[in-house]
């Protein structure tokens, strides 16, 4: 607990600068994909499932502008400890590899829940639908749930070396996978063998899942378990790698 308190004070020292930063490259970022999705696609795409666009694409732009935060600002860090490991979570003897994982697991969640909640309401700003606040509070719940596994697949990316790899699995992989997964289409319009691949990816679950509690639609509980099982399964696999590079 002690290590997790110091990473997360080292992470939140007043640098007015980042912060800011930080928030104005949320806000832009959500504005972007807003005007990529909903004034363009409009143009072209009919209502899906008799929801307006803005309903229906508001849980995906949250889900890709999030999940690729989480891979982006996660692995950047796991870079940098890796690079330069005198933070200050290093004075701390004795103190265990799993705990050292956890607390970068927590530190980078506040992060991202922090940002999972400005580009909500700033996305809710920009195209005037404000769910309840209930509602949103699910919502952000399961976001995290969900973001929590492209956490822990930043820091695996992370731990390689070569910021060029960060960028292929980044863009080149997971970038694409994420506009399969019912951003613009749903999964169940689909058929065969696609449409079972597209509903079992963690970010159809964050999408469509996320997209269920917004439009008040009957929600699949399996996805909650589905996430928590991947994440128990994630967190022993990346521990494994993390460990290996820390004995190294």
């Amino acid at each position: 607990m002690n290590l997790i308190k110091l990473m997360i004070r080292s992470e939140f020292r007043l640098n007015y600068r980042r912060i800011i930063l930080g928030l104005i490259f949320n806000i832009i970022g959500t504005a972007l994909l807003y005007a990529a999705f909903i004034p363009c696609l409009g143009k072209i795409l009919p209502r899906i499932d008799s929801l307006e666009l803005g309903q229906f694409i508001f849980p995906a732009i949250i889900g890709l502008l999030n999940a690729m935060l989480a891979l982006g600002l996660t692995s950047s860090s796991i870079q940098r400890y890796f690079k330069d490991n005198r933070g200050d979570y290093q004075r701390l003897a004795g103190t265990g590899i799993t705990q050292i994982y956890s607390g970068f697991l927590v530190n980078n969640g506040l992060i991202i829940f922090i940002h999972l909640i400005v580009s909500t309401l700033s996305l809710a700003a920009f195209t005037g639908y404000i769910p309840g606040f209930g509602t949103l509070l699910l919502f952000w719940a399961f976001g995290l749930l969900s973001l929590v596994f492209f956490i822990q697949i930043g820091i695996l990316i992370g731990l390689d070396s070569d910021q060029r790899d960060h960028f292929y699995w980044i863009f080149l992989v997971i970038l694409p996978v994420f506009l399969m997964s019912g951003m613009i289409v749903p999964s169940h319009f689909h058929e065969g063998l696609t449409r079972f691949i597209l509903s079992g990816l963690p970010s159809t679950a964050l999408i469509e899942g996320g997209r269920n509690i917004l439009m008040h639609q009957p929600f699949n509980i399996l996805y909650v378990f589905y996430l928590l099982v991947l994440n128990v399964f994630v967190f022993i696999g990346v521990l494994y790698f993390f460990k290996g590079k820390m004995n190294r």
